[in-house]
């Protein structure tokens, strides 16, 4: 019989309660069926299904963790142990925990176990008030909310160009370039709905924003003619040139948008990026050499080097300077699409997923009554493939495992000790058996990349328990 070497982590994962974990293996190493098993050991000692959530990331693996979850159940009910569970409960289970499984059966059905999409529209059914939204809403999914947004943003984009204002942004950049145009600010309007308070850098664009590069660009025509630089090298210098040109004069005051729209396309020369509007590095360090002998053609080529590259950060800096300018614009117009895209969904009565995350964690963030009626109400919460979350779901997940007072920060705050069971596939390849016991759950799971990974042994689980709230 093969003695697994995680043994001890295993039997603790499926019977120590009362702790905060974070289990992380590579795939194929039992972490649904450990994860379903600690399920049934909460069901075991008498938590009540209605305060577990099980929380996966599609509806295929949601309904198959609930499958799982009643398979086990129903088996430790009848007092046959699954093989996945046998380590833990080498003698059966007792006659009370049989009592509590038969209980948690009837009323398996409030049970969570759904996607944090899923959660999330409990929650705001539940705190429909706090939340501001109307109790009945229906939920668009993504392919409805995709043609719903396309739609509207259609109309909003006809409306503007049919009736411009004065130095309208939207109208000017349609002017410049009508299909490239719309691609642009249809994509624009995408990540301003998926991504709903990210924000541009404010714009710093101001008089004689051009001089660097244009002096950059003037330092190495100027050492390259005091070197005698060679012909086949100068061709760099001729093209930076070219830009500075297309600069100079043009930030004696602050552009008006449709300047910094033309700004923004400067000539295309040789030495950009294919389809790019970087620059390349410096390709000549050869021709030096050759031109001027190994010793002070490669002193000169380094000196050539270093100048060109000051200019390609100085134009790195202008061209960043003004594409902020236009993003910040950008967003501002499109603050009128995004408000028509919410009063729509208001009228209709309807949420899109975006809406199930944002409003849920914004009312978990403010209402610390909400907070803490969530928290009660779903005292035990257990997640598959945490490394799947983005920082909104992982929010959420924390301000329901966390304290009564969160931090400002919520990936500083302590959770508490029995609420959270986080599992993860390995994104570094397998990972050394290792229980470590940490009071900050994100902090743990940010630096335990440290240990170089053993190579797997195919004929064993591998299995990391890393954190512990004890």
């Amino acid at each position: 019989m093969t003695v697994l070497a995680d043994k001890d982590q295993r039997i603790r994962a499926l019977t120590d309660l009362g702790v905060t974990l974070l289990v992380e293996a590579a795939a194929g190493t039992g972490k649904t069926s450990l994860l379903a098993g600690r399920v049934v050991g909460l069901l075991a000692s008498g938590i009540p299904p209605r305060e577990i959530a099980a929380i996966t990331f599609t509806e295929f693996a949601a309904g198959e963790l609930r499958q799982r979850i009643t398979a086990y159940l129903d088996a430790m009910a009848a007092g046959v142990v699954p093989e996945e569970l046998r380590i833990a409960y080498p003698d059966g289970p007792t006659s009370e925990q049989r009592a509590a499984l038969i209980t948690a059966r009837k009323r398996f059905d409030e049970l969570t176990c759904s996607t944090i999409h899923g959660l999330c529209h409990t929650l705001l059914r539940t705190f429909a008030v706090e939340a501001a939204i109307d109790p009945g809403a229906d939920i668009l999914d993504r392919d409805q909310t995709d043609l719903a947004f396309r739609t509207i943003f259609d109309r909003w984009l006809r409306d503007r160009l049919d009736r411009p204002e004065a130095n309208d942004a939207m109208a000017r950049t349609a002017q410049h370039d009508p299909i490239r145009a719309e691609k642009l600010l249809r994509e624009f309007a995408e990540f301003r709905r998926r991504h709903r308070t990210a924000r541009p850098l404010p714009a710093n664009i101001a008089a004689g924003d051009d001089v660097p590069f244009g002096d950059a660009v003037r330092e190495f025509r100027h050492w390259f003619n005091t070197s005698e630089g060679p012909p086949a090298a100068e061709q760099d210098v001729i093209e930076l040139e070219r830009l500075a040109a297309h600069f100079r004069g043009r930030f004696d005051r602050l552009p008006e948008f449709d300047e910094l729209w033309e700004l923004a396309h400067p000539p295309r020369v040789e030495i950009m990026r294919k389809k790019k509007m970087d620059l390349q590095r410096y390709q000549h360090l050869s021709v030096w050499r050759r031109a001027k002998g190994n010793e002070d053609g490669t002193r000169l080529a380094e000196d050539a080097k270093t100048h060109y590259d000051g200019c390609v950060n100085a134009f790195r800096q202008l061209i960043g300077k003004i594409a902020t300018a236009i993003l910040e614009r950008f967003a501002k117009e499109l603050d009128d699409l995004m408000a028509r895209f919410a009063s729509f969904k208001r009228h209709a009565a309807v949420l899109d997923f975006d809406d199930l995350l944002n409003m849920t964690r914004d009312v978990l963030r403010r209402d610390a009554r909400v907070r803490q009626a969530a928290a009660k109400r779903f005292g035990r919460v257990l997640v598959e493939e945490f490394q799947d979350t983005d920082p909104i779901q992982a929010e959420i997940l924390f301000l329901l495992a966390g304290p009564d007072e969160p931090t400002l920060r919520w990936s500083d705050q302590i959770l508490r000790a029995w609420p959270a069971f986080y599992g993860g596939r390995s994104e570094a390849g397998d990972l050394p058996l290792s229980w470590r016991g940490h009071r900050d759950l994100s902090t743990c799971a940010g630096r335990h990349r440290a240990a170089v990974p053993p190579k797997r042994d195919p004929g064993r689980f591998q299995f990391s328990l890393l954190c512990g709230h004890p």
